[in-house]
């Protein structure tokens, strides 16, 4: 895992990802995660994406690394 070069995003607490969207219960809040933005390296096969807290950054904030996102379509 090279740490060099990352396409990151940053992402609320409240907001959660699903089928390669990032929503919360606001849809005004809903963020499309490109697919080459690569998602947290413990995607599970039906498209949920597990994320981890960054102590570096401010509370409430999650990092996306540069993993390869996991979607749904993958797993028939």
């Amino acid at each position: 895992f090279c740490g060099n070069n990352l396409e990151k995003i940053l992402i609320p607490e409240s907001v959660n990802l699903l089928e390669g969207h990032a929503f919360d219960n606001n849809p005004l809040n809903r963020i499309v995660i490109p697919s080459k933005v690569v998602i947290e390296r413990y995607a599970l096969p039906e498209g949920f994406v597990n994320l981890y807290e960054n102590n570096s950054l401010e509370s409430g904030e999650y990092e996306l690394i540069n993993y390869n996102w996991v979607r749904s379509a993958e797993y028939p």
